[in-house]
């Protein structure tokens, strides 16, 4: 049997949302869910200078997912989603 993570949003991820287009928006839904399945898909990155707390980040077209994994918890913690230019500033 698999486990299944739980999916926490930061309060951010709201307001960066309204600002994608709404096919984009689907998709992104789409990834998040998949990420309950499976938190390290094929693609997924960890991002450099996040040691303390390892950030991961996923394609989604030109958008991307950056969120955290506590496994112990099985809780994955979505920190930011945004256009590939802006999201790493």
């Amino acid at each position: 049997m698999t486990k299944k993570y739980k999916i926490q949003f930061n309060k951010q991820y709201l307001k960066d949302l309204v600002k994608i287009p709404l096919k984009a928006q689907n998709q992104i839904r789409k990834e998040i869910a998949d990420l309950s399945f499976n938190p390290r898909p094929e693609g997924c990155k960890k991002l450099h200078g996040s040691e303390k707390t390892p950030l991961y980040r996923i394609r989604c077209g030109d958008y991307r997912i950056v969120y955290t994994i506590q496994d112990k918890a099985l809780l994955i913690l979505i920190i930011e989603v945004g256009h590939r230019r802006e999201i790493y500033r």
